[in-house]
């Protein structure tokens, strides 16, 4: 996919995303593509990739890898992830699995009260908690994963 792609489908947000950017009460932010990049460099390119952007965890520290039936328990274990990692008033990325939907900074009470939203939008999604150095990973196929972000990239 070619940077030229990010961003071009922000009709794919949820709708709680839509809602506050049209209102704008600046507690979403999207983001440029080079400030996704920024933070991707920080966040998800410091783990390594096995295939189509899924991330290889192996080496990663504190790695929790929790297994969900169905869209009601992920949304479940997302909440609990979202309530360990991070301070109820802390901001978060939310980083999509296509650079066709926009990433966005939100506060992380507000990703929970959505949770929902997020979990069915049928797009895998990383989350990434700046304040503990934390990096969640959703998807779609009944996994969330969740690891401190090593200091620099694992090879």
């Amino acid at each position: 996919m070619t940077n030229s792609a990010y961003g071009r489908r922000p009709d794919l947000l949820p709708q709680f995303i839509t809602d506050s950017l049209r209102k704008s009460n600046k507690l979403i932010r999207l983001l440029t593509l080079d400030e996704n990049s920024e933070l991707a460099k920080a966040s998800l390119n410091r783990f390594s990739h096995a295939f189509a952007g899924v991330i290889n965890w192996d080496g990663a520290p504190n790695v929790e890898r929790i297994s969900f039936a169905d869209e009601p328990e992920g949304k479940e274990v997302l909440n609990r992830l979202l309530t360990q990692v991070a301070d109820h008033d802390s901001s978060i990325t939310l980083f999509w699995g296509t650079l066709d939907v926009p990433s966005a900074t939100l506060p992380v009470d507000l990703a929970k009260m959505h949770s929902d939203e997020l979990v069915e939008r049928d797009l895998d999604f990383w989350l990434f908690c700046p304040k503990g150095a934390k990096l969640i990973e959703f998807r779609q196929d009944g996994y969330v994963t969740s690891a401190l972000i090593p200091p620099t990239p694992l090879n």
